[in-house]
């Protein structure tokens, strides 16, 4: 364990280590989730290493908790990102919807837990940003830890930078897979939106890319289909 590394990180780290190494070498379906700060360069220049630090620490304390609470594991910290993957097992259930749910409640706790914490000790507040797709990937080891290797974590951290703060964006992969009740929660990426041209390399096409909807929007969308 670092010095750096809380308990609990360090706990749940140890424990996706040991389900990678179950099937090291082998292929798993997963959905993959990055999550990260918005601004991280920002805040480095505006507070001392100890208050930047503090804050990464606690946000990816926390997310971590997140994450094993949806049937996820943690992957790897870097900087001020967490990833983490969702596993495609009978008794977990739905991997897209785990990864999506475990999305939802990482922009509640950050909006209405980390960040009233964070106001009272004069720090500022945080967005994230988060990005999910889904599919194959292989269990490889570099180094002295397992790792992940595939498609699916390539698309996710290139769809990451699309999403606004506090917004989840996801692969069409993940929006296929989803239950309609959270299919409904996001909007497909406009056509013109010349940001995204990734061709997948299994279809030869674009590969669609789905924005989650504020929360108000969806409030109203839900009104009008019960009216």
């Amino acid at each position: 364990m670092k010095q750096s590394d809380s308990y609990s990180q360090a706990f749940l780290k140890y424990v996706s280590n040991r389900f990678l190494n179950l099937w090291s070498e082998q292929e798993i379906n997963a959905a993959i989730l990055y999550v990260d700060i918005v601004g991280s360069t920002k805040l480095a220049t505006s507070l001392n290493s100890e208050e930047l630090s503090g804050m990464i620490k606690v946000f990816s304390e926390e997310m971590s908790v997140v994450i094993s609470k949806h049937a996820g594991f943690v992957l790897k910290y870097t900087g001020d990102a967490v990833i983490a993957f969702f596993p495609e097992l009978k008794e977990f259930g739905n991997m897209a919807d785990n990864a999506v749910r475990c999305a939802r409640s990482m922009n509640m706790i950050v909006k209405h837990s980390l960040n009233p914490i964070f106001s009272s000790l004069g720090l500022p507040r945080l967005s994230v940003r988060i990005g999910v797709d889904v599919g194959k990937n292989r269990i490889v080891v570099l180094g002295s830890e397992p790792d992940l290797i595939g498609h699916s974590i390539t698309i996710a951290s290139k769809i990451l930078p699309l999403a606004q703060p506090d917004q989840i964006t996801i692969g069409e992969e993940v929006y296929k897979m989803v239950s309609p009740e959270l299919a409904k929660q996001f909007t497909k990426i406009n056509p013109d939106d010349k940001r995204w041209n990734y061709t997948h390399p299994a279809t030869g096409k674009l590969y669609p890319v789905y924005f989650s909807i504020p929360v108000m929007q969806i409030s109203n969308i839900n009104r009008k289909s019960t009216s």
